[in-house]
């Protein structure tokens, strides 16, 4: 099952490139207990909303990436993004 990690998706760091040091990315990181290297696909999601207000997640598939100065990042593939439904017991 490919995991799920949050990304701040406002934290952009280069082309397609989002950092994830956030808090939120940190503590899914550590739920998961995941090893991390270069080149694990995961889905990065962030809170959004649909245009009539409903909450929403915002995701995109891609890849984690160790960065020089970002630690690790998510590299994504910016054609993937799309919405889901956010229910109450997200």
């Amino acid at each position: 099952m490919v995991p799920r990690i949050f990304c701040d998706f406002n934290n952009l760091v280069g082309p397609a490139t989002y950092s994830l040091n956030a808090v939120g990315s940190r503590a899914d990181l550590e739920r998961l207990g995941t090893v991390l290297v270069s080149g694990i696909s995961a889905v990065f999601y962030d809170y959004d909303e649909f245009d009539n207000g409903d909450p929403a997640w915002l995701l995109a598939d891609g890849v984690v990436e160790t960065h020089p100065t970002h630690e690790l990042v998510a590299h994504v593939d910016p054609e993937s993004f799309r919405w889901e439904p956010r229910v109450e017991e997200d």
